[in-house]
């Protein structure tokens, strides 16, 4: 891994650099909250899920051919997807207009996306060698036979997701069309008013839901992942049958907090647009407090579809069916209170997230 210094270099490459620095820093203060409270309660989770890091590729020489290239591909897939989920903010759409307007040879853009893809894979670099020296520490009795042509799938995992990490970036670039400025916008002759039945409802579809949606937003598509991925796990922990050495628990805890988190990234996304919209509601005859309410209240509608869909399952499923009823009441009580919040008591939001995630995983474990 090659990490290049701002000094002496171009002003282009330390640009890039010092823009890439700010949104790992940006990401790592929105998160330093979350990270506390992780590892006050699941410490020890997170640091065996640290030395875990490196074991697929540790085992991959044990598993057959086709297993273990299937396990190296996805090991770098899973390497690369932090930089594909911030190639939007690694370059914005004004970053990439004004790029467009500048001389700048290929090999030098080049540079700027392999520079900038090494420095997002710094951290999972710092991991895989915490990993791999952890599993050396321990020395299992697998581990001899296993530890050169591992250590070569290392790195060749850590190289390939570097360049697929900058032919991402490229790739961005190469399909990025630039805006012209001064087009002419048709201006219609005519303008005839149509009351809409449900007003405050069309309003707010025009401007909580049809933003999400659009252009570089693309909060739609990830509230749905998560929604269609919340409703698989429960699917999963309630109507599959579980190896037995597959802890029930574990899919238990990632439901709740699927079933939390989009909740919370909802909320927050609703709350982001109304204060952008608010110097503009202000001069609307519009009563914008039952617009903010009903916003509000359409956060919670994955949340509540989710839990009515596995009340009613649970129905000719559950073990204990009070406790199935206690868990759905209880995730629908802490998904208004999430909702309820002030948007400025963030320790208080992630505090609270943390504690309504383990009380419904402790319920849920109750149910089978």
């Amino acid at each position: 891994m090659i990490v290049f210094s701002v000094r002496h270099q171009h002003r282009y490459l330390a640009f890039r650099l010092r823009h890439a620095q700010a949104v790992l820093l940006e990401l790592a203060r929105s998160a330093q909250y979350s990270a506390i409270y992780i590892l006050l309660i699941g410490a020890p989770i997170f640091l065996s899920a640290l030395a875990l890091f490196d074991f697929p590729l540790l085992y991959a020489p044990l598993l057959p051919p086709l297993a273990g290239l299937a396990v190296v591909f996805g090991y770098t897939a899973l390497l690369s997807l932090p930089l594909i989920l911030m190639r939007k903010r690694l370059l914005p759409l004004e970053i990439l207009q004004w790029r467009a307007a500048l001389p700048i040879s290929p090999r030098l853009a080049q540079i700027a996306h392999l520079a900038v893809s090494g420095l997002v894979l710094l951290p999972l670099l710092l991991a895989c060698a915490i990993s791999f020296l952890a599993w050396l520490w321990l020395w299992p009795r697998w581990l001899p036979s296993v530890l050169l042509p591992a250590g070569l799938l290392i790195v060749f995992a850590l190289l390939a997701s570097w360049a697929l990490g900058a032919y991402v970036l490229q790739h961005r670039c190469r399909t990025f069309q630039p805006q012209a400025s001064g087009r002419s916008v048709a201006v219609p002759s005519s303008y005839t008013y149509h009351a809409a039945p449900w007003r405050l409802a069309a309003i707010w579809h025009n401007l909580f839901w049809r933003p999400f949606w659009r252009q570089e937003n693309a909060l739609g598509w990830q509230q749905s992942a998560l929604f269609l991925l919340s409703a698989a796990c429960f699917l999963i922990w309630t109507l599959l049958g579980l190896p037995s050495f597959f802890p029930r628990e574990l899919l238990g805890l990632f439901a709740s907090s699927l079933l939390m988190i989009q909740t919370d990234r909802g909320d927050k996304a609703v709350q982001a647009q109304w204060q952008a919209l608010t110097p503009l509601l202000a001069a609307w005859p519009l009563q914008t407090r039952r617009l903010y309410l009903l916003a509000k209240l359409f956060a919670l509608l994955p949340a509540f579809s989710t839990l009515l869909f596995m009340l009613l399952l649970w129905q000719q499923q559950a073990k204990y069916l009070w406790v199935a009823n206690m868990y759905c009441a209880f995730g629908l009580c802490a998904s208004v209170l999430l909702v309820l919040l002030p948007a400025g008591h963030a320790r208080l939001r992630v505090g609270w997230l943390v504690v309504a995630i383990l009380i419904l995983t402790a319920m849920g474990s109750e149910i089978w």
